[in-house]
């Protein structure tokens, strides 16, 4: 998923007994409704938000998952990819490797055109 927005916050990085690291930032949303998103940043990712600066608009590349933990759902959101809302790319530009390509959205006509025509006599699988 992507989203873009304002840089609002960046906090400091966080790391646990078991040697885990993260980073949260946080991006305003300007919408009729305005709201905030806290993304987190895992690993070896919690550099990429050192090359921008509170105020920057983004568009930043991320995945929700959710998780269980005694009866109570939480969500959070993890963000692999932040680009400058301008479309130059950024995260990956101190040569540490964090740029992560996510694969392309596929539309309708794309399917089409993998499925190709529907021959059911053609048989052309190399096993």
């Amino acid at each position: 998923m992507e989203i873009s927005g304002k840089l609002k916050l960046i906090l400091a990085e966080e790391t646990f007994a078991s040697g885990f690291n993260k980073r949260s930032f946080v991006i305003a949303i300007e919408d009729r409704y305005p709201y905030d998103v806290c993304f987190d940043l895992l690993k070896e990712k919690v550099a990429m938000i050192d090359n921008f600066q509170i105020g920057e608009n983004l568009k930043v590349s991320f995945d929700v998952k959710s998780r269980e933990y005694n009866g109570k759902w939480f969500t959070g959101c993890t963000a692999w990819k932040i680009d400058r809302a301008g479309g130059s790319v950024d995260s990956g530009s101190n040569g540490g490797g964090y740029q992560q390509a996510g694969p392309p959205p596929i539309s309708a006509g794309d399917i089409d055109r993998m499925s190709g025509p529907a021959d059911e006599d053609k048989d052309d699988l190399p096993f």
